[in-house]
């Protein structure tokens, strides 16, 4: 079965108007852009490919959008009157201690007041740590108007590298102090014997974005090392790959004229800090009268 590009230059080419063709690529290039969208927020199974090889010497992203898992299978139980999430490897992802509207608020006095309270739960080993990053406000709940709503960021770190991820913890203000509500985010990863010394340069690391995209190395792009997990599904089970990477921001995706359904800012690209491999690239979609952005192939 012939691809729709394909087919649709075939047909442009026949009648011989060369208008034509333009404004069908324009078609082409705007009908695919929606159909990555589409398998995204229908949470469907990403079946693009992160790059090609066409170039011939480009490098090749180590993980596309087809390998790693965007399904997971998560459980969840009641534990000491908190509702817990887990995801396949038993690792924490949502922690409810309290349901406005739902639950009575004596439950709400009995909740966690800290995080050091849910520590626990997270196993992390030694030389990981949990810091906060961040915290602010949220509007009242209307059932609690007296019982102010607020937020604490936390970020994993090991060896004092950032793991990539966040976890976001909610508390209400109540006569005897801070409660918990809820806790949620990607899960703090028990990291373990990973050299966090680079081999290669946020120099080197840029250049190898630069390789792939076929364009002169810009020392400017943003270029930070942190380190990620990367899961993937084979055989019908979860792999994890922790790594020390850049992650890398990239310059403009160069948007062609004509081309009115999105507009693509930059390109996102994350390198292997040890040995120099281009792991993944993405970039980010943006529909101006929307509001709504959307990174296209890059996991959330």
């Amino acid at each position: 079965m012939q691809d729709l590009g394909e087919l649709g230059i075939i047909f442009v080419e026949e009648t011989g108007n060369e208008e034509n063709m333009r404004s069908m690529k324009r078609l082409i290039k705007n009908v695919r852009r929606l159909w990555r969208a589409m398998v995204l927020v229908t949470g469907g199974m990403v079946v693009l490919t992160a790059c090609s090889n066409d170039e011939g010497n480009k490098p090749i992203p180590v993980y596309g959008p087809q390998q790693l898992s965007f399904a997971e299978q998560f459980t969840t139980t009641t534990e000491n009157g908190l509702t817990i999430t887990r995801d396949e490897s038993g690792r924490v992802t949502n922690i409810r201690a309290f349901e406005p509207g739902l639950d009575d608020v004596e439950k709400l006095m009995s909740a966690p007041a800290s995080l050091e309270d849910i520590r626990y739960l997270f196993a992390l080993s030694e030389s990981n740590e949990i810091r906060l990053t961040g915290e602010g406000q949220n509007p009242a709940w209307e059932e609690l108007p007296d019982y102010p709503q607020f937020y604490e960021a936390y970020t994993q770190y090991y060896k004092d590298v950032r793991v990539s991820g966040t976890l976001r913890v909610n508390y209400f203000g109540t006569p005897a102090g801070k409660r918990m509500s809820y806790a949620m985010g990607l899960p703090f990863i028990d990291v373990k014997d990973l050299d966090v010394m680079p081999n290669v340069t946020e120099r080197q690391a840029r250049q190898v974005l630069a390789d792939y995209l076929d364009e002169a190395r810009d020392d400017n792009w943003p270029c930070e090392m942190n380190i990620k997990e990367y899961s993937t599904r084979r055989d019908g089970k979860i792999h994890r790959d922790v790594r020390l990477i850049y992650s890398i921001t990239g310059p403009l995706v160069p948007n062609e004229p004509g081309v009115w359904f999105c507009t693509i800012p930059h390109y996102m690209a994350e390198v292997d800090a040890h040995s120099g491999e281009l792991l993944y690239v993405s970039d980010f979609s943006y529909w101006p009268w929307t509001g709504l952005g959307l990174q296209l192939t890059h996991r959330l």
